[in-house]
């Protein structure tokens, strides 16, 4: 998988933690959650997601966090309409 390849996920939950607001998804093909921030940079819509809504991940990467290791995405966007034209580069 390269960094541009885009993975469909489900958000779980949003957490406000030391370093700001980020969610926390199941991706698919994924046996762990993958992690991302809310902040400019990261999140690239004008609204945060909520529980339940359905994401596009890029760019993810294996991080060891607090002795274990856990997988951030560090580009993230909303799932959209466009998207389900079967898009090959979206991994679902």
């Amino acid at each position: 998988m390269n960094k541009n390849t885009l993975i469909e996920a489900i958000v779980e939950r949003i957490i406000k933690g030391r370093h700001g607001k980020f969610a926390v998804a199941r991706a698919k093909g994924f046996t762990d959650s993958v992690t991302f921030s809310l902040e400019n940079g990261v999140w690239q819509e004008d609204s945060d997601p909520e529980p339940g809504i359905y994401v596009l991940l890029s760019d993810i990467r294996k991080k060891h966090i607090k002795n274990r290791d856990q997988w951030q995405a560090y580009n993230a966007r909303f799932f959209r309409f466009e998207d389900e034209k079967k898009d090959p580069t979206v991994k679902k």
